[in-house]
């Protein structure tokens, strides 16, 4: 049970997939900021769903993708590279908290 729910959910999410540099982007520099950047976009989501705003919906929904996702994939094989797809929603969650936070 605590490879379903705690270390492939770790995996998945622990660092980005990325074979070969594009436009000169160091992977190692990649690497470093992309903790932060999924931090900040879950951080994002909870904000915009604790909020008094009206993307509530839109971060509940957004949440829910994220998880059902990381759940579904956590049941087989992990691979970092599967969380790409998940990027532009971890993307959007940090907009919406920071909608949410410059607004109050």
């Amino acid at each position: 049970m605590k490879s379903y729910l705690y270390l492939k959910p770790l995996l998945l999410w622990k660092d980005p997939f990325y074979w070969f540099p594009i436009f000169h982007i160091d992977s190692d520099w990649l690497k470093s900021i992309f903790p932060a950047l999924v931090k900040a976009g879950i951080i994002g989501l909870l904000v915009a769903m604790a909020g008094l705003s009206k993307h509530r919906k839109d971060s509940l929904l957004i949440t829910c993708v994220l998880v059902y996702f990381t759940l579904l994939y956590s049941m087989y094989f992990v691979m970092d590279r599967y969380n790409e797809p998940l990027m532009p929603l971890i993307f959007l969650g940090m907009a919406l908290g920071a909608r949410v936070v410059l607004r109050w």
